[in-house]
């Protein structure tokens, strides 16, 4: 066996270091040996390792913990060490290999190009760190195309839109199982929709599926397959956490400034002349706003009139006051706990996850596929 001369330099003075280390802490030297420990991770967690270096001297004590993580269940370890505590403690006496495995408990749904297409998308999903990627609509035929696809508050279905380019009549808003099954169509002409915090109701601007009404918003029980009718339709809007409120914009002029644009508004859903308006700016031009889950803050896109100010994701409270700028992306989605987002990136060709804070930013998906997506970060799902 050929041997490198650089190596077994490095070889002495790893040894060489290590016995000094181990009389500087009172260990025989004669005994000492340099160990490796291997930690694989399987799935999307997290685990702290206490000290965390290359090598270890032989008695060395370490600690394994396990990072709480929303989407991520702790599955249990394996190879050196096995059962499910979250916290290890371990004496290193040989090389050892040490497996940790984590169960996701979130999803993405997303749009990507289908193969060979410009214009036509199917919705997928996907782990929050990217892995297995799953087609849901898988459609062959040259009319179709996906958009906009929502996950249920329980996480048991998708709503979305559909567009058929061979009818005139377009934009279908329907449901589906998340393994992309019985699909049902709700309503037609469909430009936006909600769900409702209970999962048993969506809300939507368009017609109803069952007849030719002229109406164009109503709300939808899949409860009783009923529809109620809304006093108005909105252009981008999302019911409260707590139920009890639409938040949904609309267009503006603010003479000061002399441009026009959109402001942020609620208004309470059992009481119509209760509308409240959040921003008063008019020139940032917020649309599509997304509750987070505290019912506190509101992402919206902002298209600012004359660069006002940059595009992208803005996050104000429902005081109205602009806490934060996401950067320059059209399509988010808040995750369980509101901690953090899944945007598109990297100018449309990636999905990544980024903490609300924005201090870091995880690109999980990459593909040319991918550009113009839209995204929805699932509940956590049991």
């Amino acid at each position: 066996m050929k041997i490198c001369g650089c190596n077994l330099i490095k070889a002495f003075g790893l040894i060489l270091l290590a016995i000094v280390l181990a009389c500087s802490n009172g260990i025989d030297s004669e005994k000492i040996r340099i160990k490796r420990l291997n930690l694989n991770i399987e799935g999307g967690g997290t685990v702290t390792v206490e000290p965390d270096k290359e090598f270890y001297y032989e008695g060395e004590v370490v600690v394994l913990e396990i990072v709480d993580d929303l989407c991520w269940e702790f599955a249990g370890w394996s190879g050196a060490l096995e059962g499910f505590n979250t916290k290890a403690i371990i004496t290193i006496s040989t090389d050892i290999t040490i497996t940790a495995s984590f169960r996701s408990k979130c999803k993405i749904a997303f749009t990507r190009l289908m193969e060979g297409t410009e214009y036509r998308y199917d919705i997928y999903l996907m782990n929050v760190d990217g892995s297995e990627v799953q087609n849901l609509t898988n459609d062959e035929y040259i009319g179709s195309n996906y958009a906009n696809p929502k996950w249920s508050p329980a996480g048991d279905k998708i709503a979305f839109l559909y567009v058929d380019y061979q009818l005139q009549s377009n934009r279908f808003l329907m449901i589906m199982e998340t393994d992309g099954t019985n699909r049902d169509t709700i309503g037609y002409d469909c430009s936006s929709f909600t769900w409702s915090p209970d999962g048993n109701q969506i809300a939507f601007k368009g017609r109803r599926y069952s007849d030719s009404d002229n109406r164009w918003a109503y709300v939808y029980s899949l409860t009783n397959e009923t529809y109620d009718s809304l006093l108005f339709g909105f252009s981008g809007f999302d019911w409260s956490p707590n139920g009890q409120y639409f938040v949904y914009s609309e267009d503006c002029h603010n003479i000061d400034y002399d441009c026009f644009g959109a402001d942020l508004y609620m208004v309470n859903r059992h009481n119509w002349s209760d509308v409240h308006r959040i921003t008063d700016t008019c020139c940032l031009n917020l649309m599509n706003p997304q509750w987070a889950p505290d019912g506190f803050r509101i992402a919206a896109y902002g298209s600012p009139y004359h660069y006002w100010a940059p595009a992208g994701i803005y996050i104000v409270t429902i005081e109205g006051n602009i806490i934060q700028y996401i950067g320059l992306t059209s399509r988010f989605s808040w995750s369980p706990d509101g901690n953090r987002c899944v945007i598109s990136c990297g100018g449309g060709d990636k999905i990544c996850i980024l903490d609300i804070n924005g201090t870091t930013s995880d690109v999980i998906y990459t593909s040319r596929g991918v550009r113009g997506t839209y995204v929805s970060w699932s509940p956590v799902l049991e």
